[in-house]
């Protein structure tokens, strides 16, 4: 089973089913699902999509340190996302932990960090 239309973003990172070590940037979102990488276009429909599992090297991919067994983001001020041993993301104030997000794959952190931040969440690729 592939992702649904309603989970995606333009410039979430997903890969297919018959390309699982690339990954792709959506570029449309429509009938037919139509991904970029480089130069190249890619198209596949939702049916074939597969999500990316958010790994220790997809965080750092995006910009978390590493503190111990924690990965940690700050977006702005105090502002922070935690990773931990337990595969959740935390957001922290600095008062205290304002949510817990079970985040399981990359385009799930991209979405959340969009509502939260109202930036896109960038990628060393």
């Amino acid at each position: 089973m592939g992702l649904e239309a309603k989970s995606l973003r333009i410039g979430n990172l997903v890969t297919d089913e018959f390309m699982q070590n690339c990954s792709f940037h959506v570029t449309s979102i429509g009938k037919t699902y139509c991904t970029y990488k480089g130069v190249q276009e890619f198209k596949s429909t939702f049916n074939k999509l597969k999500p990316i599992p958010l790994t220790e090297e997809w965080l750092i991919k995006a910009g978390f340190d590493k503190y111990g067994t924690e990965l940690k983001l700050t977006l702005i001020g105090m502002l922070s996302f935690i990773y931990d041993e337990r595969k959740i993301i935390i957001l922290d104030t600095g008062l205290n932990s304002e949510g817990l997000y079970h985040i399981k794959f990359v385009h799930q952190l991209q979405n959340l960090f969009f509502d939260l931040s109202g930036e896109e969440l960038t990628f060393k690729l």
